[in-house]
């Protein structure tokens, strides 16, 4: 009766621990499982990160982004000279308006004057 104690508790410590049915006969498969999560779980905890690598890309990073602000600051120069040509244009288009309204004007003005005479 001790050994049928025995395997009562520990099929109902697998269970706790795993889940797994009383029915589960192949407790070594179970087991191995068992302990190869919990070497993952150690393996995880006890990897310290690689520095030597991401210190070079960092570097490699850092002077890549500082070509691309410099490139994004001749951008921004080049944007702001193209909208000055642009407001420049448009108000020589407003200009050009202006002017077209005041000729059309005038035409009408100047087609309505000799049939009142």
């Amino acid at each position: 009766s001790a050994n049928f104690d025995s395997h009562q508790w520990s099929t109902a410590i697998t269970y706790e621990k795993t889940n797994v049915q009383d029915s589960y006969r192949n407790k070594s498969s179970l087991q191995c499982t068992i302990n190869s999560s919990k070497r993952k779980q150690k393996q995880n905890t006890k990897q310290s990160p690689i520095t030597t690598k991401p210190k070079k890309k960092a570097r490699f990073n850092k002077e890549s982004i500082s070509n691309e602000s410099s490139l994004t600051y001749e951008q921004e120069q080049q944007l702001d000279i193209d909208y000055k040509k642009l407001t420049v244009q448009k108000s020589l288009n407003d200009e050009l308006e202006r002017e077209i309204r005041l000729r059309q004007q005038l035409k009408s003005l100047c087609n309505t004057e000799p049939n009142d005479k």
